[in-house]
């Protein structure tokens, strides 16, 4: 990471951290993100939302469903996953 971005990033968690207020933190470390990553987490949110709101078995579901899918994969599409 070059000097300047890093100088940056430990700027804006400094902000963060200083911030006594936790809705402030959460605002502070959003307006930071790019529009890609924005969209993102949007869509994290959504999903453990939804998640939370299952109940075990159908957590169980998911998980497993997730798994079966996984193994399925080779090993380029799950690096590319990864990512």
């Amino acid at each position: 990471m070059e000097p300047a971005m890093k100088n940056q990033v430990l700027s804006n968690k400094a902000i963060w951290y200083k911030s006594p207020d936790p809705a402030e933190k959460e605002a502070e470390w959003y307006k930071s993100l790019n529009p890609e990553e924005k969209e993102k987490e949007k869509l994290l949110s959504k999903s453990a939302d939804c998640y939370k709101s299952l109940g075990s078995a159908e957590k169980q579901d998911v998980l497993s469903s997730r798994a079966i899918w996984y193994k399925s994969l080779d090993t380029a599409q799950k690096q590319k996953t990864a990512e």
